[in-house]
């Protein structure tokens, strides 16, 4: 069986052998237990087969990425979302890490997993619509009760998203670090609107005091 850069299963060559099946079924059955946290999970997960093969693709994958579970669970491997030039620079990179040769593939990004090292790496993930997202992608291996690999979970972070909410974030303490200064600064402090007639936007506790207002009545107050 072979897989063509597009990630899809080359149909013009025999079905998969009854070995190959029952790691499928072992791979399955390892993961029923924890599909209802796949299926909760906020992150994009990907599970494969040990040949690549898409055989678990959560929700969050699908809304991140535009396809269905339909489209592409034993249909296709990662490479569908992938950037094919990406991949090829990964695989020098880690062939000259690990000593060996990576090839450019589904290998890529399992390499390290196989040989119980762990694999970070942000990628571009390519939706259905052409779009890219970026992604830290964490790659780990299954294994059955004997320690045999039958697979591999990919967990993908949407950066996007991420850095989004920690510069949110950053900005609510920003904000609340300066309020917290302005509030024990032992001048008046006051922010009036810019034209006439004048209205006090804000003021800190000390302005407050010294105008005879009380703190929380003193907003939209004319001068």
């Amino acid at each position: 069986m072979s897989i063509d850069q597009t990630g899809e299963k080359n149909e013009s060559e025999p079905a998969a052998g009854a070995g190959e099946q029952a790691l499928r079924q072992q791979l399955h059955a390892l993961l029923e237990w924890q599909r209802a946290i796949l299926e909760s999970a906020n992150h994009a997960i990907i599970a494969t087969d040990i040949n690549g093969f898409i055989i678990d693709f959560n929700p969050a994958a699908q809304q991140m990425l535009g396809y269905t579970a339909e489209e592409v669970v034993h249909r296709h491997t990662p490479a569908l979302i992938h950037d094919m030039q990406e991949v090829i620079t990964r695989a020098g990179v880690l062939s000259k890490e690990l000593g060996f040769p990576v090839e450019p593939g589904f290998e890529v990004f399992v390499a390290k997993a196989r040989i119980g090292l762990r694999e970070e790496e942000e990628w571009n993930y390519i939706r259905k619509d052409g779009g890219r997202v970026p992604v830290l992608l964490s790659v780990s291996a299954l294994k059955d009760s004997d320690q045999k690999i039958i697979g591999f979970l990919g967990v993908a972070v949407d950066l996007a998203t991420r850095k989004e909410l920690e510069s949110s974030t950053a900005q609510a303490k920003a904000h609340q670090l300066s309020a917290g200064i302005i509030s024990i600064i032992a001048e008046g402090i006051l922010c009036l609107s810019p034209q006439a007639p004048y209205r006090i936007l804000f003021a800190n506790p000390f302005a407050a005091g010294l105008l005879n207002i009380s703190e929380h009545l003193i907003k939209d107050q004319a001068l």
